[in-house]
């Protein structure tokens, strides 16, 4: 596994070692070129994952034969260990890195555990955040992305030939929707977007192919809508009585449609005045009246739209404060 970022100006390449270590490699114009002597992980290192905190490059590695991560920063020439290293779930695979509102995160998942893992900076080093999040058998590797101003994960499960979507509920990641197949062995996950559209790639090892699905309205799809509606909604009808239309000034109108109205309301002004509009809805035949329109004044005749949520059954009343040569 590698990751790749910029430390002021300069590209980075990164990658790790069966050999407990991780090596680190700078653009040099026309080629690759090594930094420094390699640094030691932990046992069998796996994922690896880059971020900036505070203007300093990180970089954390997972350590798949401790069941831990390790957390390294740049010096300026060098990665350098920063504490000690934290437990993850039963054998984790890869890592993901990504912000919400402003802190840093990352999340595991744990292959012999069937579950990922989330972890927050302190400002000085990677906390647990909630308890671990089930997932499908074997889970594999993990993206993150923010799309319509939440955050989300995907996970790969190469046994099922699935993948799993969660969304952060503020304080833990949900599940959304059900688990979309992938081809034979689906394991490595990226996400991106084009344009506005969020998407996520995920290859089929068994199948040597990859594929590629946009998200609808929060689930995953190839063409086709997965998911469903846990309730259906009420058949469209045409309402038969008509509600009022027209109103008179501080009289109040139930709607007995047998439906709820959004009901518009056109005041016309019909010369110079000053005045007040106000609006009820409610159950009584007196509804609670509000001022919708605060006290003003017109130099010649005008429209005010008013509109309000009538529930079946409710009454709705317009009130206007003198003086005021109107018609409603």
């Amino acid at each position: 596994m590698y990751t790749s970022y910029v430390i002021s100006g300069l590209n980075i390449y990164l990658c790790k070692s069966r050999s407990y270590n991780f090596s680190t490699y700078s653009w040099s114009g026309s080629a690759f070129v090594s930094v420094g002597t390699a640094v030691a992980t932990g046992t069998t290192p796996y994922g690896i994952t880059s971020y900036e905190i505070s203007g300093t490059s990180y970089v954390s590695v997972v350590n798949q034969g401790a069941s831990t991560f390790s957390t390294f920063s740049w010096s300026g020439s060098a990665f350098v260990s920063i504490g000690a290293d934290v437990a993850t779930g039963t054998s984790p695979t890869y890592i993901t890195a990504y912000l919400i509102g402003g802190t840093q995160y990352i999340s595991i998942p744990n292959s012999g555990a069937a579950t990922f893992s989330t972890f927050s900076w302190n400002g000085s080093a990677f906390v647990s955040v909630g308890a671990d999040v089930a997932t499908g058998s074997s889970p594999n590797d993990i993206t993150s992305y923010s799309t319509g101003g939440t955050q989300y994960i995907s996970v790969t499960t190469s046994s099922a030939a699935t993948f799993s979507t969660y969304s952060w509920s503020g304080s833990a990641f949900v599940s959304i929707g059900t688990d979309v197949a992938t081809g034979a062995a689906g394991r490595p996950i990226t996400s991106y977007t084009i344009g506005t559209t969020q998407y996520v790639s995920v290859v089929s090892v068994g199948d040597g192919d990859f594929r590629t699905y946009t998200v609808i309205a929060g689930i995953y799809a190839t063409g086709t809508f997965t998911g469903g509606l846990s309730t259906a909604p009420v058949n469209s009808s045409v309402a038969t009585a008509a509600f009022v239309t027209a109103f008179t000034a501080a009289t109040s109108y139930q709607n007995t449609t047998g439906y709820d109205l959004m009901v518009n309301i056109c005041v016309e002004i019909s010369a110079a005045t000053t005045a007040t509009l106000t609006l009820g809805v409610g159950s009584a035949t007196s509804p609670t009246i509000n001022t919708v329109v605060p006290s003003f004044s017109v130099a010649a005749a005008t429209f005010f739209t008013l509109s309000a949520i009538v529930p079946n059954n409710y009454y709705i009343q317009s009130l206007v404060r003198e003086p005021l040569p109107l018609q409603v």
